[in-house]
């Protein structure tokens, strides 16, 4: 999650934020892999590379060791390194997919890692998004929740993942 998209408080964006960072810390605990990624787009955007708010927000920001994937598309996948790096961690790697924004980057990245052959979970209130000019952040967060589920991923509360 990059600061200038939370600056715009999507929706649920405290609980979905808690909740990542509550994944965050019980993976660093349990010693599992953390990848982050982070969106970069062209000069004078948002997300500009290397201005304030292209970085990770703080609550997130990436411990030492951690890798930082960049990518310039929907897809977390596409042109990066992202699947050989998950690769390396076994060919049945199981992918906890979260952040910003729901109905584009992280819709893209859970049907690619599907198609991918990932087992993905994507656990409740940890993406968002804003309301658009036909619905709302939140229709937005359930419709895809809802095709999401036992399609292209198992939907799974945060207190039974910490546990």
């Amino acid at each position: 999650m990059q600061q200038a998209l939370a600056d715009e408080q999507p929706y649920d964006y405290d609980i979905v934020l808690n909740n990542i960072q509550q994944l965050l810390i019980n993976q660093r605990i349990n010693r599992q892999p953390v990848i982050h990624v982070q969106h970069c787009a062209g000069r004078g955007t948002e997300l500009e590379p290397d201005t304030p708010g292209w970085q990770i927000v703080e609550e997130l920001k990436p411990a030492e060791g951690e890798l930082v994937i960049k990518k310039r598309f929907n897809c977390a996948f596409k042109y990066t390194k992202l699947e050989e790096e998950i690769r390396k961690h076994g060919d049945f790697a199981e992918l906890m997919i979260t952040g910003m924004q729901t109905e584009y980057c992280v819709d893209t990245t859970i049907r690619s890692a599907f198609e991918k052959s990932f087992k993905v979970i994507v656990p409740e209130k940890t993406h968002t998004t804003f309301d658009n000019e036909y619905l709302t952040a939140e229709q937005i967060y359930n419709h895809h929740n809802r095709i999401f589920k036992n399609r292209f991923a198992e939907i799974i509360p945060v207190e039974d993942l910490l546990q």
